[in-house]
């Protein structure tokens, strides 16, 4: 019996576990012990159907020896569980820590398997409560049945008697994604504020989405966008104000209720502004705000109640709801562990894309401090358009003034006040002075609050510097000491810190830059004999320049997934964002987020479909457009590292939709995925195909971006992967560096790839770009750069195991 390869996010463990072991591992597999009870000598048999059962639940990590491991691949075992031929079922039990609906399952059945009403009338005689069926997927890709069960032993009794079940696993649940949040409270005080062009709180400059808008006159008009979400209050002007025939919000259903359990017709939410603040960066129409696509119709799935997650099957049945009602593009601004595009959700958007033509765009998640090889699903589906974030030049944020306690209250009748832009909770109760942990006002003061304090903090608001420990960590101790409000201090230079986690902790939270804090620091120095400093709040929200705009945000996750192929796909900005709220919470808000960079994409497919009517409409035709426009984003650190940030990190860089929609040249692939260097894909073929009425002629180099080193020496998950140089090499098969491409016909290029020299024993990921440099540049024939990725090692001897990284 073989045990499936899991990822860890801390740890790489060779597995493979031998046969004698399989008995420990079945029991803590949680399903009663009749159905799991198998030995090497002689398994007890639930039916002859499933004599060869297999089954995969928690490993007892703790209890195994290196010794006795035995590594193997996946990909290599033709009796894996993502084998459509395997002819035995497969049976998955959830962990503990494991993100899935108690008691309810998946049942797959083999391609083929019709007899769909006999399955059901066997549920339904069942003494009532026993089982009830969630959802139906009959047919294509996944041919299933989702299932929730009073008593799991039933599933005994299913596989023994249905021999065509082929895989059993427990339905998985997306947790709701967390971003950081600017609400307002009017929007008259917001515009008392600002310019009435709105030019500095869009990044629509940066993307060339305003060029579309002023000079192509393109709106997305006749484009029908999906928002799979938590709902959209259409009762914004700015998205209509209304919903049904007729409006912007055309189409839409609510599967789940405010309550997860109370489907109805109507998507509307208020309770969450998530959905909300997605449909307004697509759609938004009015004079405060402008989305990518203003004119464009939305169909709002809410699959998210006002607390908790949502389930998978759940997500499946509003993707396919949003086909049936005839979405042209669908935006997922949601995504979990997984990592494998096998995925059933990956699936599902795979045949939406193929079959129907569908658009389908996902965020790339916010996992940015996680390390490599964070992409999860369904953003890892081949089809699905997968978005990383960078930073929005300039953003709108509330803020706060200092002052001398002593003979300022309010703060606002200083000379020229230094305004501190903030993150984090609006109310907090600012009827008292600041006080600090640490000592000084260095910013390299390490763990801050980490451990109980014995200074008299009590009703006072304590700056924390950010660092050492988790956030409520910090916040318990603060608490305990009983501050009444907590202002972190950001460890990095640039913006205040936009992951913030209260973990539940109910005390007040500001997050601000590293410079402010150290402001703060000096101020409240000078002011300790006048009995310190106060602070009080703006009257209204503030336009500020985002110092680190432009970067890649430190949230985006990294790819690539997890058979090495390129992940994410493109970059749109996700921080700062500045879109529509619910009424309820003022009506516009900023938030950042790979939530925020995917309803970009969004908008300009919708401005793809309208702007490029005879094209092909897919996502191999959208991607390749949208890579081959894109624009590299340089690194972080350019002191050290002269170049592109990694590949891992933006795909093939930031968006550029007026290239999308003028270039009369195209090459495909369109990015490439060069494996590791032990199974290297190193002769690769481009075609480059000139619509132009003029030849074109391109010169080609290498541009190598960062390298990664994804591990720690120790095999653990780098959290914070080591930049490296790692230079790759590139030489034409013919010895030709320049290719002629005639008006109106397509030419081919070999090129052979070989990776760079670092050790192979620490699985480098190598990465850049293959500039397509034309020896005339204009915006019919831009420079065109194709992302590569590839890993210096053998990836095989990377074995891993993780009950926490998705069910497969």
């Amino acid at each position: 019996m073989r045990i499936a390869v899991f990822r860890t996010r801390r740890a790489f463990i060779p597995l493979g576990v031998i046969y004698a072991l399989t008995a420990a591992l079945l029991e803590l597999s949680g399903l009663p012990s009749d159905i799991l009870s198998l030995s090497v000598a002689d398994a007890q048999r639930i039916s002859d159907s499933v004599k060869n059962v297999k089954v995969f639940g928690p490993s007892p990590l703790t209890s195994l020896k290196e010794d006795d491991l035995l590594a193997f691949s996946l990909a290599d075992d033709p009796s894996s569980p993502l084998s459509s031929t395997s002819a035995s079922p497969v049976i998955r039990v959830a962990g503990a820590n494991d993100r899935v609906v108690l008691g309810a399952y998946w049942i797959d059945f083999v391609s083929g398997f019709d007899q769909h009403d006999r399955f059901s009338q066997w549920v339904q005689s069942q003494e009532p409560g026993q089982i009830l069926i969630r959802h139906e997927f009959w047919g294509e890709p996944l041919n299933a049945i989702s299932l929730e069960f009073k008593d799991t032993a039933m599933l005994k009794e299913i596989v023994g008697l249905f021999p065509e079940i082929k895989l059993v696993e427990p339905v998985a649940v997306y947790s709701k994604p967390k971003t950081m949040s600017i609400f307002m409270d009017n929007i008259h005080a917001f515009m008392s504020t600002r310019e009435k062009d709105l030019s500095n709180v869009t990044p629509h400059k940066e993307t060339g989405v305003a060029q579309v808008h002023e000079s192509l006159k393109l709106f997305g008009k006749g484009i029908k966008v999906g928002i799979i979400d938590s709902g959209t209050d259409y009762k914004n002007p700015a998205l209509g104000g209304c919903f049904g025939k007729g409006c912007k919000v055309a189409y839409g259903y609510d599967f789940v209720g405010d309550d997860g359990k109370s489907p109805d017709n109507d998507p509307r939410s208020t309770c969450d502004g998530h959905g909300t603040h997605v449909s307004g960066i697509i759609a938004a129409n009015s004079t405060y705000f402008l989305g990518v696509a203003p004119q464009s119709t939305l169909g709002s799935y809410r699959v998210f109640p006002c607390v908790g997650s949502a389930p998978n099957d759940i997500i499946i049945k509003a993707l396919l709801r949003a086909a049936e009602d005839g979405m042209d593009v669908i935006n997922l601004s949601l995504g979990g562990p997984g990592g494998w595009n096998q995925e059933r959700e990956a699936l599902v958007i795979d045949m939406l894309s193929e079959k129907l033509g569908i658009l389908v765009v996902a965020a790339a998640g916010n996992e940015g401090d996680m390390g490599a090889f964070e992409m999860g699903s369904p953003g890892v589906s081949r089809s699905a358009i997968s978005v990383s974030s960078n930073e929005n030049p300039y953003s709108s944020s509330w803020y706060f003034v200092a002052s001398n306690s002593s003979k300022v209250t309010t703060g606002l009748d200083q000379n020229q006040p230094r305004k501190i832009p903030f993150l984090g909770d609006k109310v907090m109760d600012l009827n008292t002075t600041l006080a600090q942990i640490a000592p000084g006002i260095s910013g390299n003061v390490t763990a801050d609050a980490c451990k109980p304090t014995t200074k008299d903090i009590k009703g006072k608001i304590v700056l924390v510097r950010r660092g050492d420990c988790t956030f409520a960590q910090k916040l318990k101790n603060m608490m305990k000491a009983k501050a009444t409000g907590v202002i972190i201090i950001n460890n990095l230079v640039g913006e205040p810190a936009t992951s913030v986690s209260k973990s539940g902790l109910k005390i007040p939270v500001r997050s601000i830059s590293r410079e402010d804090g150290e402001f703060l620091l000096k101020q409240m120095q000078s002011q300790s004999k006048n009995g310190g400093i106060r602070i009080a709040d703006g009257p209204s929200p503030i336009t500020v320049k985002n110092t680190v705009g432009g970067l890649l945000s430190n949230f985006t996750s990294l790819g690539p997934d997890s058979e090495l192929n390129l992940k994410p796909d493109i970059t749109a900005p996700g921080g700062n964002i500045w879109s529509t709220f619910p009424l309820s919470m003022g009506g516009f808000g900023s938030d950042s987020g790979t939530s925020m960079a995917s309803p970009y994409i969004a908008g300009c497919a919708a401005l793809f479909l309208q702007g490029r009517p005879k094209s092909e409409h897919n996502s191999v035709a959208f991607k390749t457009a949208l890579q081959n426009a894109a624009r590299p984003i340089l690194d972080g650190n350019p002191q050290r590292f002269n170049g592109p940030a990694s590949v891992l990190q933006q795909g093939a860089g930031l968006v550029q939709m007026m290239e999308v929609l003028t270039s009369s040249v195209s090459i495909s692939p369109s990015y490439v995925s060069l494996n590791d260097t032990l199974h290297l894909n190193g002769r690769q073929t481009f075609t480059i195909t000139n619509l132009g009425k003029n030849p074109v002629t391109y010169r080609v180099d290498l541009l190598s971006a960062v390298g990664l080193t994804p591990f720690e020496r120790n095999g653990t998950v780098a959290v914070l992967p080591k930049k490296t140089f790692a230079t790759a090499s590139m030489k034409s098969a013919s010895s030709v560096q320049t290719i002629r491409v005639d008006p109106g016909s397509n030419a081919t290029l070999d090129l052979d790839f070989s990776g760079p020299k670092n050790n192979p024993l620490l699985h480098v990921l190598y990465s850049g770009f293959i500039r397509f440099r034309p020896e005339k540049l204009d915006k019919s024939t831009p420079m065109i750069s194709v992302p590569f990725l590839g890993m210096k090692g053998d990836y095989k001897t990377v074995a891993v195991f993780d009950r926490s990284f998705g069910l497969r």
